[in-house]
C-alpha cells in the first residue's frame, strides 16, 4: 500500500514537471555570450535553419507578460492564415525570454533567463540550472536572432523583416526599435510593430499635458519633478539607460529612432483605465489614462520631437472593436496591413494602394 502511494505521488510529480516543461518553448536558439552551449527557447512556424525559397517575410514575435511564446506564435499564425499565401511565405519565430520566477520547473541546463523583467533589455541574466549570473541583454539576443534568421543563404527570396509584440511584448518591441543593433542585409525592409503597449520610451523629457482637446508637451519641474524624479529613466525615457545601452549618447538613439519604420497598433476598445494588467506606475500614468490614449499621445509626442516628417517613417493604427485581446489584435485589418502589407484601399485610383505608396515614401 505504501509502495503504491509512493508511486502515485511520484507519478503526480512527473506529470507536474511535464506540464511545467511544456511552458518552455520547444526549440533552442544558441546564444553567443562567451560561455559554451548557452541557449534561449523559441517556437517557430517552420525550421529556421532549413533552406526555403518560398519565404519572403520573417516575423519575429515577442510574447507578453505570460511568457507564452507558443501563444504568441499561434496568434500571428492565425493572422497569417487570413492573408492569401502568407502562411506559406512567412517564417514566424517567437523567442522566449523567461524570468527565474516564471519557470516552475528546474531551469534546464545552459538555458539563459533573467532575474528581472526582460522587456526593457535588462542585462541581469543567468544560466541554468544553477542561476550562474551573466551580464547579457535580452535585446542582444534579439540582435543575434535577427542576424541568424535574416539570411539569404537559407531564404534567398526574403524581402521583409517584422519585429512585433503585443502588450508587454509591444513594450519590448518599441524599446528594441530604439536599441536594435542587428546588422541585417541592407536590401531587407525592417519594421517594428508594437501592439497594445502599456507604456512607451519617450525620446525627450517632455510629457503630455491635456487641456480640453489641446495637448502640449512640457518637462516636469518644481513639485511635480520632486514627486516623480525618475519619470524619464530608461523604459519610459532615455535617462539612466541599462548598461547595454550606455555606449551611445542619447542624441544617437533619438536621431536613429526617426529613421526606423515603426507602426503603432492599439484596439479602439483597449481604453479601460481600470485594467489591472496595464502599467499604473507614475511614469506610465504620466503618458495617459489607458493604452489607447497612451499610443495616441505618444504619436503626438513624436510629432512634437521630430515634426510632421516623422509620419514618413512612423504610422499609427487603431483596430476597430478590438480590446486588449492578442489574437483579435493581430487578426485586425490594421494589423494585417502592418504585418503583411494586406491592404486594398486605393484612394487616388492609380493602381497602387495607399499603403504601397506610403511604404515607397518611407524607404
Amino acid at each position: 500500500m505504501i509502495y503504491r502511494l509512493i508511486c502515485a505521488v511520484a507519478s503526480l510529480f512527473a506529470v507536474a514537471n511535464l506540464l511545467s516543461a511544456a511552458d518552455v518553448a520547444p526549440s533552442r536558439f544558441p546564444v553567443r555570450c562567451g560561455r559554451p552551449d548557452v541557449w534561449v527557447p523559441y517556437a517557430s512556424s517552420q525550421p529556421i535553419d532549413k533552406a526555403n525559397s518560398k519565404i519572403d517575410r520573417l516575423i519575429v514575435g515577442i510574447h507578453s507578460s505570460g511568457f507564452n511564446a507558443v501563444q504568441c506564435l499561434n496568434g500571428i499564425r492565425q493572422a497569417a492564415a487570413k492573408v492569401k499565401g502568407a502562411s506559406e511565405s512567412t517564417l514566424i519565430v517567437a523567442p522566449q525570454f523567461l524570468t527565474v520566477d516564471s519557470i516552475k520547473q528546474r531551469i534546464p541546463d545552459n538555458m539563459m533567463c533573467w532575474h528581472v523583467s526582460p522587456y526593457r533589455g535588462s542585462s541581469l541574466a543567468c544560466i541554468g540550472p544553477d542561476k550562474d549570473d551573466i551580464a547579457f541583454s535580452s535585446h542582444n539576443v534579439m540582435d543575434q536572432l535577427l542576424v541568424h534568421v535574416a539570411n539569404f543563404e537559407r531564404f534567398p527570396n526574403l524581402k521583409t523583416v517584422v519585429v512585433c509584440g503585443h502588450s508587454a511584448g509591444g513594450q519590448m518591441t518599441q524599446r528594441y526599435a530604439i536599441t536594435c543593433a542587428a546588422r541585417i542585409p541592407l536590401e531587407l525592409s525592417l519594421r517594428f510593430v508594437p501592439s497594445g503597449a502599456s507604456s512607451y520610451a519617450y525620446l525627450d523629457e517632455k510629457r503630455p499635458r491635456k487641456s480640453g482637446s489641446r495637448v502640449t508637451f512640457r518637462a516636469l519641474e518644481g513639485e511635480m519633478l520632486k514627486k516623480y524624479p525618475h519619470y524619464n529613466k530608461w523604459g519610459y525615457g532615455l535617462d539612466e539607460r541599462y548598461r547595454a545601452f550606455r555606449r551611445a549618447k542619447e542624441e544617437y538613439y533619438r536621431n536613429r529612432y526617426a529613421t526606423r519604420r515603426v507602426l503603432y497598433l492599439c484596439g479602439s476598445q483597449d481604453n479601460d483605465p481600470k485594467d489591472r494588467s496595464m502599467s499604473t506606475n507614475s511614469a506610465a500614468m504620466l503618458q495617459g489614462r489607458h493604452r489607447l490614449e497612451r499610443m495616441q499621445l505618444f504619436f503626438k509626442h513624436l510629432i512634437d520631437v521630430y515634426g510632421e516628417d516623422i509620419k514618413k517613417t512612423h504610422a499609427m493604427g487603431v483596430s476597430r472593436g478590438v480590446n486588449h485581446d492578442e489574437f483579435r489584435s493581430y487578426a485586425s485589418r490594421e494589423a494585417l496591413k502592418f504585418l503583411f502589407d494586406d491592404s486594398k484601399v486605393d484612394s487616388d485610383k492609380d493602381g497602387k494602394t495607399d499603403w504601397e505608396e506610403w511604404l515607397a515614401g518611407s524607404e
